[in-house]
Formats: structure tokens, C-alpha cells, sequence
């Protein structure tokens, strides 16, 4: 995808449902890259896959954001 945000790598936490999946989706139609983080990974999964399908780049990582290791490890 191209777009006023291409190439550019994005973590957005909460991307499997409501306000994060709508962000994740609207900043890879503007081209970004994303890494889309959450405590539902299946539903971050399908996120990512949403994505994919629709032409972006994004990955999906497991993330509750009040554990320190899972930040680490999304790092």
C-alpha cells in the first residue's frame, strides 16, 4: 500500500476490536506497518489477517499491556 504513512511502523496496543482495530485499519490504508498488539491474540490475529487480505503489512503479538514481560517481549 501507498499513502501519506508508507514505510512507517506502527504498535497499536488493543488492535483485536472497537476503537484499536478501527485505528489499526485506517493507518494501513494510509500505509503504515502494523504491529497489532493485544490480550485476544485470536482476535488480533484476525486483525492482521484483515489487513493482509485487504493488501498491508501487519503482524499480530500477544500483549496485555500491565505485564512488563509481554512488553519486553513485544519489543
Amino acid at each position: 500500500m501507498s499513502g501519506r504513512l508508507a514505510g512507517k511502523v506502527v504498535f497499536v496496543t488493543g488492535a483485536a476490536s472497537g476503537i484499536g482495530r478501527a485505528t489499526s485499519q485506517l493507518l494501513a490504508r494510509h500505509g503504515a506497518i502494523l504491529l497489532c498488539g493485544d490480550i485476544d491474540l485470536p482476535a488480533a490475529i484476525a486483525t492482521a489477517r484483515n489487513i493482509r487480505d485487504a493488501g498491508g503489512a501487519a503482524s499480530e503479538v500477544p500483549l496485555d499491556v500491565t505485564a512488563e514481560s509481554d512488553w519486553q517481549q513485544a519489543m
